[in-house]
């Protein structure tokens, strides 16, 4: 976890002057705050700014953590508290099945790397949107090509009622609906169902269950291997109509017409797809369940377009 610190006497006085520290540089809080100390060493008594961070991604524990007037106490601590976790974990037994898993998903990510390497696409910032380097899980497709699953974020900022206007009574639509909504997000349930809900939106494990009539492969005229799933449906007012849902990011967008260049994926394909976002989608509930046990609503902020709830 890194933080850019800087001070509310410089900001306020035109400055951003300040520095990215990486908190695992430092042993104790008291060693990070010193430095701290140094870095603005110009002030009497400065009041540090940390103005922006940096998360590890694969550290669930420091989502939360960072606010911008204190710095993070409980990092330390937490710290430990998640290795000895880890050596703990590292020490269980594993199935034989679990284990030959572990072993094809290792072997899968070395492919899936070194092609992205000869194909270049790591090298294009844009294409790095749309393709993993640290992906969740991999999927090797009938063709040779590989999907790359993300691991999922968690989501501890939620907003509602953005597009209402606040007019009176209690239902949808309205300032007491959103407040209600904001109150249920700070719930283990409310928490739950928000998280896992946007994962099973942009899910292919989720859009499966829906009375779908297709789905594709889209390389959408790019030459690399960029894999994009395409749900057809079979619409009475929009026969050509095609959800195309971005593998590896949280976004949906409608195209019109079945794109040039798409394949069908086999019922194997399909089968490998499904049963990997349940892989992913059962270790996310585990990543969310740990997480609340460890901040419950303390780290939740909700609001809408007329309050701060």
């Amino acid at each position: 976890m890194k933080l850019y610190v800087g001070t509310y006497a410089k900001y306020a006085a035109g400055s951003i002057f300040g520095k990215w520290m990486d908190l695992d540089k430092f042993k104790s809080y008291e060693d990070f705050i010193a430095a701290c100390h140094r870095l603005h060493k110009d002030e009497r008594d400065p009041e540090f700014m940390f103005q922006d961070c940096e998360y590890d991604p694969d550290c669930d524990w420091q989502k939360g953590l960072y606010s911008e007037s204190s710095a993070p106490r409980e990092y330390w601590d937490l710290k430990k508290e998640m290795a000895a976790v880890a050596k703990a974990e590292a020490k269980k037994p594993v199935s034989a099945s679990a284990k030959a898993d572990r072993e094809e998903q290792k072997r899968l990510r070395a492919e899936y790397r070194q092609q992205m390497k000869d194909e270049g696409i790591w090298k294009d910032d844009h294409m790095l949107d749309y393709c993993s380097k640290t992906p969740a899980r991999i999927v090797k497709l009938a063709d040779g090509s590989f999907l790359a699953i993300d691991k999922p974020s968690i989501k501890t900022e939620f907003c509602y009622g953005e597009d209402e206007r606040g007019q009176g009574g209690d239902g949808p639509g309205t300032m007491a609906f959103a407040n209600r909504q904001c109150a249920e997000a700070k719930t283990l349930e409310g928490f739950m169902s928000n998280n896992l809900g946007e994962f099973d939106k942009a899910m292919v494990s989720s859009i499966g269950r829906q009375a779908l009539r297709e789905i594709v492969y889209l390389n959408d005229g790019n030459p690399s291997k960029a894999v994009f799933l395409a749900v057809h449906y079979s619409n009475t007012y929009a026969p050509n109509e095609s959800k195309v849902v971005c593998i590896g990011r949280r976004s949906a967008w409608y195209r019109h017409a079945r794109p040039d260049g798409a394949r069908d994926l086999t019922a194997d394909d399909i089968r490998r797809i499904r049963h990997a976002y349940m892989v992913v989608r059962a270790d996310y509930k585990k990543r969310l369940a740990a997480w609340w046990k460890r901040f419950g609503a303390s780290k939740i902020r909700t609001w809408t377009y007329w309050t701060q709830a």
